[in-house]
């Protein structure tokens, strides 16, 4: 899937991040749209992801699937500034992800060609 969507004709860029180093990386280059993460992830947990997203890009939206959550975890995300918490379902999550973005960002002045992308970063 995340092949499919990433392809040049899709109109959507992804930066699959799976470690701090590119998690950092990906914070510093900055120019993403939009962030999706999962709760609990191998080298961190989604709700420190939000927290460093929300510090740096405080207007970014970010979304939270999960199958591992609970309500006190959905609570205090939406808290933290969680734009949506949804029960993770794998073949429905990134085409989901992608029209919240779509209806979510608004294109910069200038960037209304067919070449504009949604940038993301996937943790």
């Amino acid at each position: 899937m995340i092949r499919f969507y990433n392809s040049p004709a899709s109109g959507v860029n992804i930066t699959e991040i799976y470690d701090y180093r590119l998690f950092g990386e990906a914070l510093n280059r900055g120019g993403f749209h939009l962030v999706i993460t999962g709760y609990q992830l191998r080298w961190t947990n989604g709700l420190d992801v939000l927290k460093t997203i929300k510090a740096s890009y405080p207007q970014c939206p970010t979304l939270m699937f999960t199958n591992t959550g609970n309500e006190e975890i959905a609570v205090e995300a939406m808290k933290s500034g969680l734009d949506d918490y949804i029960i993770k379902s794998p073949k429905h999550y990134v085409p989901f992800a992608l029209r919240f973005a779509q209806c979510s960002i608004e294109l910069p002045p200038g960037n209304e060609s067919p070449d504009w992308k949604i940038h993301l970063i996937l943790c």
